[in-house]
């Protein structure tokens, strides 16, 4: 069997997806403070950022597991990839509709969820498509590109 170089397609489409990917929710969360200002006031919006980001991230956290064992039991890593990526750009776009703060809160986690869904297959995906020995090639070119 042929070695398999590190930068293949599978490295280099991952790469790029992370990287218009997280292009796409950065801008959206570097502009979510001020929009949460307007919707709720200066007063009220550092307390339900903080809310918004930890009940995001928690949600997140407690996705990958399962996904992780989904991806593992069923050896479907691109269908719940995509998914992932999916539900972050639908959700972080509909930030932009969102007319109060529960609204903000119900986008960024649903977006949030689909973080957690891509990454474990993701990484799993990426491990499967290089030889052992480019892992750090491989992997080190994806974070480079995932902002």
């Amino acid at each position: 069997m042929p070695a398999k170089k590190w930068l293949n397609k599978n490295v280099a489409a991952m790469g790029f997806t992370s990287l218009f990917s997280d292009a796409s929710h950065e801008m959206a969360t570097a502009a979510l403070p001020s929009f949460l200002t307007e919707l709720v006031g200066s007063v009220t919006a550092p307390q339900l950022l903080g809310l918004i980001t930890g009940l995001s991230d928690a949600s997140s956290s407690f996705v990958k597991i399962f996904s992780g064992w989904l991806s593992d039991k069923f050896r479907k890593r691109k269908p719940l990839v995509a998914l992932g990526y999916f539900l972050t750009g639908t959700f972080v776009g509909i930030i932009a509709f969102a007319r109060n703060w529960f609204e903000v809160l119900t986008s960024r986690v649903l977006a949030w969820v689909g973080r957690g869904t891509r990454e474990p297959p993701r990484d799993a995906l990426l491990s499967e498509s290089v030889d052992k020995k480019h892992y750090g090639h491989a992997f080190g070119f994806h974070r480079a590109m995932d902002t």
